[in-house]
Protein backbone atom coordinates (compact mmCIF):
# COMPACT_ATOMS: atom_id res chain seq x y z
CA UNK A 1 0.00 0.00 0.00
CA UNK A 2 1.47 3.35 -1.08
CA UNK A 3 1.96 6.08 1.50
CA UNK A 4 -0.68 8.39 -0.05
CA UNK A 5 -3.21 5.56 -0.27
CA UNK A 6 -2.53 4.56 3.34
CA UNK A 7 -2.92 8.12 4.63
CA UNK A 8 -6.11 8.59 2.62
CA UNK A 9 -7.63 5.41 4.05
CA UNK A 10 -6.63 6.36 7.60
CA UNK A 11 -8.16 9.81 7.10
CA UNK A 12 -11.37 8.19 5.88
CA UNK A 13 -11.49 5.88 8.91
CA UNK A 14 -10.81 8.79 11.27
CA UNK A 15 -13.60 10.89 9.75
CA UNK A 16 -16.07 8.02 9.94
CA UNK A 17 -15.28 7.60 13.66
CA UNK A 18 -15.53 11.35 14.32
CA UNK A 19 -18.90 11.50 12.54
CA UNK A 20 -20.03 8.27 14.24
CA UNK A 21 -20.96 6.81 10.86
CA UNK A 22 -18.65 3.82 10.92
CA UNK A 23 -19.24 0.10 10.77
CA UNK A 24 -17.13 -1.53 13.47
CA UNK A 25 -16.41 -4.70 11.47
CA UNK A 26 -15.37 -2.70 8.38
CA UNK A 27 -13.08 -0.47 10.46
CA UNK A 28 -11.44 -3.48 12.10
CA UNK A 29 -10.87 -5.16 8.71
CA UNK A 30 -9.43 -1.97 7.23
CA UNK A 31 -7.07 -1.47 10.15
CA UNK A 32 -5.93 -5.10 9.92
CA UNK A 33 -5.09 -4.65 6.23
CA UNK A 34 -3.20 -1.44 7.01
CA UNK A 35 -1.31 -3.21 9.81
CA UNK A 36 -0.39 -6.08 7.45
CA UNK A 37 0.85 -3.54 4.92
CA UNK A 38 2.95 -1.73 7.53
CA UNK A 39 4.45 -5.02 8.73
CA UNK A 40 5.96 -5.44 5.26
CA UNK A 41 7.64 -2.02 5.28
CA UNK A 42 11.09 -1.31 6.80
CA UNK A 43 10.93 -0.38 10.48
CA UNK A 44 12.81 2.28 12.36
CA UNK A 45 13.17 2.82 16.07
CA UNK A 46 11.65 6.19 16.96
CA UNK A 47 13.80 6.33 20.07
CA UNK A 48 16.88 6.65 17.88
CA UNK A 49 15.41 8.95 15.23
CA UNK A 50 13.83 11.43 17.65
CA UNK A 51 14.69 12.79 21.07
CA UNK A 52 12.69 11.43 23.98
CA UNK A 53 10.28 14.39 24.13
CA UNK A 54 9.44 14.12 20.43
CA UNK A 55 8.95 10.36 20.77
CA UNK A 56 6.49 10.83 23.65
CA UNK A 57 4.47 13.39 21.68
CA UNK A 58 4.32 11.16 18.59
CA UNK A 59 3.22 8.18 20.69
CA UNK A 60 0.57 10.31 22.40
CA UNK A 61 -0.89 11.41 19.05
CA UNK A 62 -1.04 7.83 17.83
CA UNK A 63 -2.62 6.39 20.97
CA UNK A 64 -5.07 9.15 21.87
CA UNK A 65 -6.48 10.40 18.52
CA UNK A 66 -4.70 13.72 18.88
CA UNK A 67 -4.10 15.73 15.68
CA UNK A 68 -1.33 17.85 17.13
CA UNK A 69 0.38 18.38 20.48
CA UNK A 70 2.76 21.26 21.23
CA UNK A 71 5.06 22.18 24.08
CA UNK A 72 5.29 25.99 24.28
CA UNK A 73 7.75 28.16 26.13
CA UNK A 74 5.60 31.21 26.96
CA UNK A 75 8.17 32.98 29.10
CA UNK A 76 8.16 35.95 26.69
CA UNK A 77 5.84 37.49 24.11
CA UNK A 78 7.76 35.75 21.33
CA UNK A 79 6.30 32.40 20.28
CA UNK A 80 8.75 29.62 21.10
CA UNK A 81 7.62 26.10 20.23
CA UNK A 82 9.80 23.95 22.48
CA UNK A 83 8.70 20.75 20.69
CA UNK A 84 5.69 19.49 18.74
CA UNK A 85 4.30 16.51 16.84
CA UNK A 86 1.37 16.33 14.47
CA UNK A 87 -0.38 17.94 11.51
CA UNK A 88 1.81 20.53 9.73
CA UNK A 89 -1.26 22.40 8.45
CA UNK A 90 -2.54 22.77 11.99
CA UNK A 91 0.91 23.89 13.10
CA UNK A 92 0.96 26.71 10.55
CA UNK A 93 -2.59 27.80 11.46
CA UNK A 94 -1.63 27.73 15.12
CA UNK A 95 1.36 29.99 14.49
CA UNK A 96 -0.90 32.54 12.74
CA UNK A 97 -3.35 32.51 15.66
CA UNK A 98 -0.53 32.90 18.19
CA UNK A 99 0.88 35.88 16.29
CA UNK A 100 -2.37 37.77 16.79
CA UNK A 101 -2.93 36.62 20.37
CA UNK A 102 -0.52 34.28 22.18
CA UNK A 103 -3.22 33.45 24.72
CA UNK A 104 -6.01 32.79 22.21
CA UNK A 105 -6.67 29.26 23.47
CA UNK A 106 -7.36 30.32 27.06
CA UNK A 107 -10.97 29.69 28.11
CA UNK A 108 -11.70 27.93 24.79
CA UNK A 109 -13.09 24.40 24.55
CA UNK A 110 -12.87 24.16 20.77
CA UNK A 111 -11.88 26.05 17.63
CA UNK A 112 -12.79 25.83 13.94
CA UNK A 113 -9.86 25.61 11.52
CA UNK A 114 -10.43 25.15 7.77
CA UNK A 115 -14.06 24.07 8.36
CA UNK A 116 -13.03 21.43 10.88
CA UNK A 117 -13.83 21.66 14.58
CA UNK A 118 -11.01 20.83 17.01
CA UNK A 119 -11.30 20.31 20.75
CA UNK A 120 -8.61 22.16 22.71
CA UNK A 121 -6.83 20.84 25.81
CA UNK A 122 -3.95 22.53 27.60
CA UNK A 123 -2.05 22.64 30.89
CA UNK A 124 0.50 25.20 32.09
CA UNK A 125 3.58 24.93 34.32
CA UNK A 126 5.20 27.90 36.08
CA UNK A 127 8.74 26.95 36.95
CA UNK A 128 11.72 29.14 37.89
CA UNK A 129 10.21 32.26 36.27
CA UNK A 130 9.52 30.27 33.10
CA UNK A 131 6.05 29.47 31.78
CA UNK A 132 5.45 26.30 29.77
CA UNK A 133 2.20 25.22 28.16
CA UNK A 134 1.33 21.86 26.64
CA UNK A 135 -1.54 22.08 24.17
CA UNK A 136 -3.33 19.42 22.17
CA UNK A 137 -6.00 19.71 19.48
CA UNK A 138 -8.20 16.84 18.39
CA UNK A 139 -11.24 16.37 16.17
CA UNK A 140 -12.20 13.20 17.99
CA UNK A 141 -14.81 12.97 20.72
CA UNK A 142 -12.92 9.87 21.90
CA UNK A 143 -9.90 11.92 23.00
CA UNK A 144 -9.21 11.13 26.68
CA UNK A 145 -8.31 14.20 28.81
CA UNK A 146 -6.93 11.96 31.57
CA UNK A 147 -4.29 10.61 29.18
CA UNK A 148 -3.39 14.18 28.23
CA UNK A 149 -2.95 14.99 31.92
CA UNK A 150 -0.55 12.06 32.29
CA UNK A 151 1.42 13.22 29.24
CA UNK A 152 1.68 16.68 30.84
CA UNK A 153 3.05 15.15 34.06
CA UNK A 154 5.77 13.32 32.13
CA UNK A 155 6.71 16.29 29.93
CA UNK A 156 6.76 18.72 32.86
CA UNK A 157 9.08 16.29 34.67
CA UNK A 158 11.44 16.35 31.69
CA UNK A 159 11.38 20.16 31.67
CA UNK A 160 12.18 20.24 35.40
CA UNK A 161 15.07 17.82 34.86
CA UNK A 162 16.45 20.11 32.16
CA UNK A 163 16.51 23.00 34.65
CA UNK A 164 18.16 21.08 37.51
CA UNK A 165 21.82 21.75 38.39
CA UNK A 166 22.65 18.10 37.65
CA UNK A 167 21.03 18.33 34.24
CA UNK A 168 23.38 15.95 32.47
CA UNK A 169 22.88 13.21 35.06
CA UNK A 170 19.12 13.60 35.50
CA UNK A 171 18.03 13.92 31.89
CA UNK A 172 20.35 11.14 30.73
CA UNK A 173 19.02 8.76 33.37
CA UNK A 174 15.41 9.60 32.57
CA UNK A 175 15.82 9.45 28.79
CA UNK A 176 18.00 6.37 28.94
CA UNK A 177 15.44 4.50 31.03
CA UNK A 178 12.64 5.10 28.55
CA UNK A 179 14.75 4.11 25.57
CA UNK A 180 16.18 1.04 27.33
CA UNK A 181 12.77 -0.28 28.40
CA UNK A 182 11.33 0.23 24.94
CA UNK A 183 14.30 -1.50 23.30
CA UNK A 184 14.30 -4.39 25.78
CA UNK A 185 10.60 -5.13 25.19
CA UNK A 186 10.98 -4.92 21.40
CA UNK A 187 14.30 -6.78 21.11
CA UNK A 188 13.14 -9.65 23.32
CA UNK A 189 9.65 -9.73 21.78
CA UNK A 190 8.04 -9.56 25.20
CA UNK A 191 4.25 -9.40 25.11
CA UNK A 192 1.34 -10.50 27.27
CA UNK A 193 3.73 -10.38 30.18
CA UNK A 194 4.15 -8.40 33.38
CA UNK A 195 6.54 -6.06 35.07
CA UNK A 196 7.11 -5.25 38.73
CA UNK A 197 7.31 -1.71 40.07
CA UNK A 198 9.33 -1.47 43.31
CA UNK A 199 8.93 1.77 45.25
CA UNK A 200 11.04 3.07 48.14
CA UNK A 201 8.98 6.06 49.27
CA UNK A 202 10.85 6.59 52.56
CA UNK A 203 14.31 6.63 51.04
CA UNK A 204 14.61 10.42 51.11
CA UNK A 205 13.67 10.47 54.81
CA UNK A 206 16.39 7.93 55.63
CA UNK A 207 19.11 9.70 53.64
CA UNK A 208 17.94 13.33 53.59
CA UNK A 209 21.45 14.81 53.33
CA UNK A 210 22.85 12.43 50.71
CA UNK A 211 25.05 13.65 47.90
CA UNK A 212 25.15 12.29 44.35
CA UNK A 213 27.74 9.61 45.18
CA UNK A 214 25.59 8.18 47.97
CA UNK A 215 22.47 8.33 45.75
CA UNK A 216 24.19 6.27 43.08
CA UNK A 217 25.57 3.79 45.64
CA UNK A 218 22.08 3.24 47.10
CA UNK A 219 20.64 2.86 43.63
CA UNK A 220 23.24 0.29 42.59
CA UNK A 221 22.72 -1.60 45.84
CA UNK A 222 18.96 -1.81 45.22
CA UNK A 223 19.52 -2.99 41.64
CA UNK A 224 21.96 -5.70 42.77
CA UNK A 225 19.52 -6.96 45.39
CA UNK A 226 16.72 -7.04 42.79
CA UNK A 227 18.92 -9.10 40.46
CA UNK A 228 19.40 -11.67 43.23
CA UNK A 229 15.67 -11.76 44.04
CA UNK A 230 14.86 -12.46 40.38
CA UNK A 231 17.77 -14.91 40.03
CA UNK A 232 19.48 -12.75 37.37
CA UNK A 233 16.63 -13.57 34.98
CA UNK A 234 15.17 -10.09 34.69
CA UNK A 235 16.06 -6.65 33.40
CA UNK A 236 16.23 -3.94 36.09
CA UNK A 237 15.56 -0.29 35.20
CA UNK A 238 15.93 2.72 37.47
CA UNK A 239 12.92 4.98 36.90
CA UNK A 240 14.04 7.28 39.71
CA UNK A 241 15.98 6.91 42.95
CA UNK A 242 12.82 5.65 44.66
CA UNK A 243 11.27 3.64 41.77
CA UNK A 244 12.62 0.58 39.95
CA UNK A 245 11.06 -1.39 37.13
CA UNK A 246 11.74 -5.12 36.84
CA UNK A 247 10.86 -6.98 33.63
CA UNK A 248 11.41 -10.75 33.90
CA UNK A 249 12.65 -12.80 30.96
CA UNK A 250 9.94 -14.31 28.78
CA UNK A 251 10.07 -17.84 30.25
CA UNK A 252 10.93 -16.90 33.82
CA UNK A 253 8.91 -18.68 36.53
CA UNK A 254 8.79 -16.44 39.66
CA UNK A 255 10.11 -17.84 42.91
CA UNK A 256 8.15 -15.29 44.96
CA UNK A 257 4.48 -14.32 44.90
CA UNK A 258 3.45 -10.65 44.89
CA UNK A 259 2.58 -11.11 48.56
CA UNK A 260 6.14 -12.34 49.25
CA UNK A 261 7.61 -9.37 47.37
CA UNK A 262 5.68 -7.00 49.66
CA UNK A 263 6.55 -8.87 52.85
CA UNK A 264 9.50 -7.22 54.63
CA UNK A 265 10.14 -10.45 56.53
CA UNK A 266 10.47 -12.35 53.24
CA UNK A 267 12.19 -9.68 51.10
CA UNK A 268 14.42 -7.13 52.84
CA UNK A 269 16.46 -4.35 51.21
CA UNK A 270 19.37 -3.15 53.33
CA UNK A 271 21.93 -0.41 52.69
CA UNK A 272 24.74 -0.06 55.26
CA UNK A 273 22.56 -1.48 58.04
CA UNK A 274 19.50 0.63 57.17
CA UNK A 275 16.38 -1.27 56.10
CA UNK A 276 14.79 0.44 53.09
CA UNK A 277 11.02 0.20 53.33
CA UNK A 278 9.58 -0.87 50.01
CA UNK A 279 6.42 -1.78 48.18
CA UNK A 280 5.89 -3.82 45.02
CA UNK A 281 3.12 -3.65 42.42
CA UNK A 282 2.65 -6.08 39.54
CA UNK A 283 1.62 -4.49 36.23
CA UNK A 284 0.36 -6.71 33.42
CA UNK A 285 0.85 -5.53 29.87
CA UNK A 286 0.19 -6.87 26.41
CA UNK A 287 1.31 -5.24 23.17
CA UNK A 288 1.55 -1.83 24.81
CA UNK A 289 3.72 1.11 23.89
CA UNK A 290 6.12 2.59 26.42
CA UNK A 291 3.59 5.41 26.87
CA UNK A 292 0.91 2.99 28.10
CA UNK A 293 3.34 1.42 30.55
CA UNK A 294 4.26 4.85 31.89
CA UNK A 295 0.56 5.63 32.23
CA UNK A 296 0.15 2.61 34.52
CA UNK A 297 3.16 3.67 36.60
CA UNK A 298 1.88 7.23 37.01
CA UNK A 299 -1.60 5.96 37.94
CA UNK A 300 -0.07 3.75 40.64
CA UNK A 301 2.08 6.61 41.97
CA UNK A 302 -0.90 8.94 42.05
CA UNK A 303 -3.07 6.44 43.96
CA UNK A 304 -0.30 5.68 46.50
CA UNK A 305 -0.12 9.37 47.41
CA UNK A 306 -3.85 9.66 48.16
Amino acid sequence: MEKEELLSELEEIKNSIINKSFNLEQVENSLLKIEESLDKTPKFNAAYKFNILKSLLITFNLTNLSDIVLVLDQSSDILNIFEYAGDEVLLNEFKVLMDSDNQFFKNMDSIKIKNNNYYIFYETLNFNDNVYTILSMSESAFFKPEKFHILCNIVFDIIKYIHTPDETVSIDLFEGTIVDINNYINDNMISDSELFLFTFNKIYDSFNTMDLRIMLNISESIKEQLKIIFEHKAAIFRFSLSEYIVIPEKDYIPTYTISDLNNINEIKFIYKGVVLQHGCTKISFGDQSIYNIFENIYDIGKNKKK
